[in-house]
């Protein structure tokens, strides 16, 4: 039972830990401890087998002349051996489990980002998610406001496809957004559109 081999059950717990996935994790240490367990039990049911319990000397020296030969199984180095494995799985499992959160924060924090974008400029969604306080300080502020609509658009509704009226939509709030926010102003978009200049800065007009 070479303890050097021992290591290779590792490389599973280490790929497992790749899936971020915790259960896996500790699915994976499961079968090892299991695994080198029963490898244990099967080695010590072997004829001429002997380990530190059966020994008479059970001092330092003892245990160091009975080390070379090849049927001795130290007890205690295998005890550790999956004490270590256990612990292993555990701070792995952990680890992974807060990665996994982590990474799923990461993509809640992204898709918030696009959809704040959606309407603000991408100066103004970065003061936001800068801001642990979303309302900021109450204050007054002069702003200008415009209120745009598409003349006919009902009509031209009433002949026109769902895939044409979708691309024309698409192309108005494109162009009418880009302008808004180079000028850091919010939109509130629809088949009408309000947007609003500058509500986080003052003394600029872009509407």
């Amino acid at each position: 039972m070479d303890a050097s081999r021992s290591a290779y059950f590792l490389l599973f717990l280490m790929l497992a830990a790749f899936s971020l996935r915790p259960r896996l994790v500790l699915w994976c240490g499961l079968c090892i401890i299991a695994a080198r367990t029963a490898m244990l039990f099967w080695f010590l049911g072997q004829p001429g087998v002997f380990t530190d319990l059966d020994l008479q000397d059970t001092s330092v020296a003892g245990l160091l002349a009975a080390r070379p030969d090849p049927n001795f199984l130290f007890l205690g180095f295998r005890t550790t051996e999956i004490v270590v494995i256990v612990i292993l799985t555990a701070g792995l499992a952990i680890v992974v489990r807060r990665s996994r959160r982590l990474v799923k924060n990461r993509a809640v924090a992204e898709r918030s980002r696009a959809n704040l974008a959606r309407y603000f400029s991408p100066n103004m969604v970065d003061h936001l998610n800068a801001t642990q306080n979303p309302l900021g300080t109450i204050r007054q502020q002069d702003v200008a406001v415009l209120f745009a609509d598409i003349m006919g658009f009902t009509r031209m509704c009433e002949n026109a496809s769902a895939e044409e009226v979708i691309a024309l939509l698409r192309e108005y709030h494109e162009r009418l957004g880009q302008a808004v926010f180079d000028q850091a102003g919010a939109t509130m978009s629809g088949p009408a559109t309000s947007c609003r200049s500058a509500p986080m800065t003052a003394g600029r007009s872009g509407c």
